[in-house]
């Protein structure tokens, strides 16, 4: 990065243009699979693109990398809050969704507020946020798999030998 900041630049801006279209597209496979998601779908296709915005267009400033990730923070904090209060109308749950919500806007509200800051001053906190929202869907998938009492592999066809 000392060598080549302008390269660097570009290739961080391009992981988190594919962190973005994969999450996208997984939370708009995840919307069809399980039918009547709009919230998690719309969240899909805002991620899928800003992704495409961002892999499609990598030599951005490191202003505006900030912002590209301020927006999708933002947007997929009132997505998922969204989402919860659809799901708390069913009770299942929704409170995670919440909280994953308000942290998304929080951390949006962080990169606004330290624009001047530049995009490679705060690359921790954004790794710090992608490592946190990771782990947090890895333990609702479990915490949802206990609680619906259903397995997983129930759920799965089973396997050809």
């Amino acid at each position: 990065m000392f060598v080549w900041p302008d390269v660097s630049l570009i290739v961080l801006v391009m992981f988190v243009g594919a962190w973005f279209l994969a999450d996208g597209l997984l939370a708009l496979a995840l919307a069809f699979a399980h039918g009547n998601k709009r919230f998690q779908a719309l969240d899909g296709a805002v991620g899928i693109a800003i992704g495409l915005i961002a892999i499609l267009h990598p030599s951005v400033t490191g202003l505006s990398l900030l912002v590209i990730v301020a927006v999708w923070a933002i947007v997929r904090g009132v997505l998922q809050m969204l989402l919860a209060m659809d799901l708390g109308s069913r009770g299942r749950g929704a409170w995670v969704f919440a909280a994953i919500g308000a942290a998304s806007l929080v951390f949006g509200a962080l990169l606004l507020s330290n624009l001047a800051s530049g995009a490679l001053a705060v690359v921790g906190l954004i790794a710090g946020f992608a490592v946190l929202l990771g782990l947090s869907y890895i333990s609702t998938g479990f915490w949802l798999e206990r609680s619906n009492g259903a397995s997983l592999s129930q759920e799965l066809p089973p396997r050809r030998k």
